[in-house]
């Protein structure tokens, strides 16, 4: 019985010393941002937003920066003192990505040919490193009899 109330009583005050940080993730048009990542700056937490574009994070009190970052986006960080359950949303800019013109050659040599030729260069040197060679191996086999031999089942 003492055991069974020790349990009850540690899930009914587990949750006091931690609070929700719960929330949804939009880009700038709006619209849900689903799959964001969002970490406590600083720590290992973090978590992920779900296809609806929402997240939770369960944190003890205290000052935290988190920061929300997703593919093609601009990340944010927000400071908050977390002391209650509390609602924090992110608003992510598309971030535009530009390079430079890409020039393409043509008749050019694919690199692994020179990588081939120069190994074939070197194969007798190699060959000659080592004599031999020795290890020990586990194997585990299965085999499967198409037919039964009367000799070894009767």
């Amino acid at each position: 019985m003492r055991l069974y109330l020790l349990f009850f009583a540690l899930f009914l005050f587990k949750d006091i010393s931690a609070q929700k940080i719960y929330g949804t993730v939009f880009n700038s048009n709006g619209d849900l941002l689903p799959y964001a990542s969002i970490s406590v700056k600083g720590t290992t937490k973090g978590t992920s937003a779900n296809d609806k574009a929402k997240y939770a994070l369960n944190l003890a009190p205290g000052t935290y920066t988190f920061i929300c970052q997703n593919l093609g986006y601009t990340s944010a960080e927000k400071k908050l003192t977390v002391t209650i359950d509390t609602e924090l949303s992110f608003v992510l800019t598309e971030q535009k990505l530009s390079m430079e013109a890409v020039v393409i050659k043509n008749g050019g040599e694919d690199p692994a040919y020179e990588i081939i030729r120069n190994a074939i260069k070197k194969r007798n040197f190699f060959a000659n490193q080592v004599k031999e060679f020795t290890c020990n191996i586990y194997g585990k086999d299965l085999i499967k009899l198409k037919t039964l031999p009367k000799k070894i089942f009767g």
